[in-house]
């Protein structure tokens, strides 16, 4: 896996797309950017976590070879921070957009 850098910024000028900021007290009032209104409430219920210490929204870009050994690049939607120093990276979609069990575990492998 080969990190490329900053994450993207969020498109602003889409007529057919919702996009915003939302903003935690607790997390020093800096804004996240959200791109969907599913992203936008599952920040909103990830901010008030008490184990949270830090939302950062598109934070990176990496490249990867998938499964079928094409590269790509991949932008998680958040790396969520705890207190205890862990951290994960979060994809926000519906649950109609998920992918299978069978594709997941592709793009882990493709990672490693």
């Amino acid at each position: 896996m080969e990190q490329i850098g900053a994450g993207r910024r969020i498109l602003r000028r889409n007529p057919h797309r919702i996009v915003g900021t939302i903003s935690f007290p607790t997390l020093g009032n800096a804004d996240r950017e959200w791109e969907s209104v599913v992203e936008r409430d599952a920040y909103a219920i990830i901010g008030y976590c008490s184990e949270v210490v830090g939302i950062n929204t598109q934070p990176f870009s990496f490249t990867y070879e998938s499964g079928t050994g094409k590269k790509a690049t991949y932008t998680p939607d958040a790396q969520i921070l705890f207190k205890e120093g862990r951290e994960i990276l979060l994809e926000v979609k519906p649950a109609i957009f998920a992918l299978a069990d069978e594709e997941f575990e592709l793009l882990i492998c493709s990672r490693i």
